[in-house]
């Protein structure tokens, strides 16, 4: 919490809080291209899809019916 007297003797009085930035927020200006992160997450998901197939392959072949 800040204080009323902590905004005016360090800020100036200002309520902009964009100095109120955690630290490990992420810098939009370097993310890249809306096309290169499509790709990224694209990479993720196949990824991510290709596992869980393998984990579906894995439970079916363990269940005796």
């Amino acid at each position: 919490m800040f204080s009323r007297e902590f905004i005016r003797d360090s800020k100036g009085d200002s309520l902009d809080i964009s100095w109120l930035k955690d630290a490990n927020s992420v810098d939009t200006a370097t993310l890249g291209t809306p096309e290169e992160l499509a790709g990224e997450a694209m990479t993720e998901l196949k990824g991510a899809l290709a596992d869980l197939e393998a984990l579906v392959a894995s439970l079916a072949g363990g269940v005796k019916g």
